[in-house]
């Protein structure tokens, strides 16, 4: 593959990104002001989880998030630094999930909802991305 060339995945994947990012950028800043009862759908309790987080916490997730969303749009515009924001907002998120795991509080069980599924969505997904866009990198479709 040519530095020129850009795979027809690329943006596809890019606008994935911006939407799984995106999605929980919309969450955390309901959340920090208190509006998740806006949000139909989601169990009762679920915000009460962001409550929980120490402020360094909160700090890491807001850094794995809006990171996140960075390293997406980035990639979308096919910017090689999109591979170092998304190793960032990926170790971010994992750091969040062992602090789930490891915490008193824990993940606790809403109705109808399974807090480790979320939790592995939350590392595993934006791997994926990153991942994605180091393979892009390395096939030159980022510059």
């Amino acid at each position: 593959m040519t530095p020129r060339t850009r795979p027809a995945h690329l943006p596809l994947t890019a606008l994935l990104a911006i939407l799984w990012f995106g999605l929980w950028a919309v969450e955390y800043v309901l959340v920090r002001y208190d509006h998740m009862g806006t949000l139909a759908g989601l169990p009762e309790g679920w915000g009460l989880w962001f409550d929980a987080l120490p402020v360094w916490t909160g700090a890491v997730l807001a850094v794995g998030i809006w990171g996140g969303l960075l390293g997406a749009i980035m990639m979308l515009a096919r910017d090689r630094g999109a591979v170092l924001i998304l190793a960032f907002a990926f170790l971010a998120m994992l750091v969040v999930a062992v602090w789930s795991v490891l915490s008193p509080a824990g993940p606790r069980p809403l109705p109808g909802f399974d807090p480790w599924l979320v939790l592995v969505a939350q590392v595993v997904v934006p791997a994926l991305f990153w991942f994605y866009a180091r393979s892009m990198k390395q096939a030159g479709a980022l510059a």
